[in-house]
Order: structure tokens, then sequence, then C-alpha cells
């Protein structure tokens, strides 16, 4: 079974952009590392992002015919 899903979000410039999903789904990165990622978002115009509780990040920026940059960030992992 496959639960990943796929959706296309036009972002104008200068604009917040909120994502709402069916599921509720929490998961923690490192905030250091996550600013060094979205600085790599000058290249492209274009992200992909995919993740899921407690799974990776996986960030891709795409220049057709150029480059494909892909971050992959583990989840900050909570002792009990």
């Amino acid at each position: 079974m496959n639960d990943e899903q796929k959706i296309d979000i036009p972002i104008k410039a200068d604009t917040e952009t909120t994502i709402n999903t069916e599921t509720d789904t929490k998961s923690k990165y490192s905030i250091e590392y996550l600013k060094k990622i979205v600085a790599a978002s000058k290249t492209s115009n274009k992200v992909k992002i995919q993740y899921n509780q407690d799974y990776p990040l996986n960030l891709e920026y795409k220049q057709i015919d150029k480059y494909v940059l892909r971050f992959i960030l583990a989840p900050r992992v909570e002792n009990d």
C-alpha cells in the first residue's frame, strides 16, 4: 500500500502559503540544518517536499536539463 500523495501548489513570490492535509502529521527537524538546506532555494523556482511522520524530510530543487539538488534530513528523535 502506498501512502504517498502528490499535490502541486503554485506560490506567488512574497506570499505566505499554508498547506492543509486531511491527516495530521508531525515531525521535528533540526532548524540549523533546515536553514542551510533552504538557502539552496535561490537556485530554483521549484521545490519538491516530501515527509511523513517520523520519517526523513526530502527536499528537491530542480532546474530542468541542468541539475537536481536533493537533500534528505533525518527527523529529530526525542528520548522519553
